[in-house]
């Protein structure tokens, strides 16, 4: 199934079905792969999920044949803790950059 030009399901003949979003993690995309591809992609919190047994999605992601799952997501847990992480960096950030702790950019170049 081709939509803007990324092959989001593709069908191989000895069984095989991959999954791929190609970076575009948007509404459409995930009902693209739900309606073709063999499993239904949920959300929560951010995290893209394939089927009923909730495996973490990854663009490459492949059900084989015999039920068999390879390239899944890796553990959510771990995304989530890195999205908390950058998220307190940006608001840090925001709160120096507003209190005038961040200096100008500078022109000069060092070489």
């Amino acid at each position: 199934m081709l939509y803007h030009e990324t092959d989001v399901v593709t069908f191989h003949a000895d069984g095989r079905t991959v999954l791929n979003s190609g970076g575009w993690r948007t509404y459409t995309t995930k009902e693209r792969l739900s309606n073709y591809g063999p499993c239904y992609v949920c959300q929560s919190k951010g995290v893209w999920y394939c089927g009923e047994d909730s495996v973490p999605f990854a663009d490459g992601i492949t059900f084989h044949g015999n039920g068999k799952v390879t390239g899944q997501g890796e553990d959510p847990k771990r995304e989530m803790k890195l999205r908390g992480q950058v998220q307190r960096y940006a608001r840090k950030y925001i709160d120096a950059l507003r209190a005038g702790k961040v200096l100008e950019p500078s022109t000069v170049l060092v070489g």
